[in-house]
């Protein structure tokens, strides 16, 4: 999804009163790429222990659980150290519409985008993730089974 935000850029000028050198900020307006994608696998899986000496089922459980991954990133091609999060009406001219923000956490959390992981992990990853808890799981619950003979 395309968004806009604005790139901070230090503009010099003399000021015409004083005739110094003096130093502003200036926003140029650009666009990035926002992707946001959740993979996620659950499962299911009924298991039980029965004992052969016995018409007994001591150990009997359901193991029902989910993993997720999730992405959130920005691509854009530009400095990202630049980048201001805002909002702007027109892309060609300002309009009083248009927003800034110098809210630090904001940008903080809008260049952090830039640098979140790309690649998200695959269904099969996911998915041995999740079997290896089931498994660790039952494996425990059979480990701390006593039989009271």
């Amino acid at each position: 999804m395309k968004k806009e935000v604005s790139i901070e850029k230090t503009v010099e000028y003399i000021d015409e009163e004083t005739g110094m050198k003096k130093k502003k900020t200036e926003y140029d307006k650009v666009k990035y790429d926002e992707y946001e994608l959740t993979r996620f696998v659950s499962m299911s899986f009924e298991y039980s222990l029965k004992r052969t000496d016995r018409a007994e089922m001591p150990l009997s459980n359901v193991f029902t659980d989910q993993e997720t991954d999730k992405l959130h990133y920005v691509v854009y091609e530009g400095d990202y150290k630049k980048l201001v999060p805002g909002y702007w009406k027109y892309t060609s001219k300002d309009s009083s519409e248009d927003y800034i923000s110098n809210n630090s956490a904001e940008i903080n959390d809008l260049r952090d985008l830039v640098k979140n992981r790309r690649t998200a992990k695959s269904s099969s990853e996911l998915q041995k993730d999740l079997i290896s808890k089931c498994v660790n799981i039952i494996v425990s619950e059979i480990s701390d089974y006593k039989p009271e003979n």
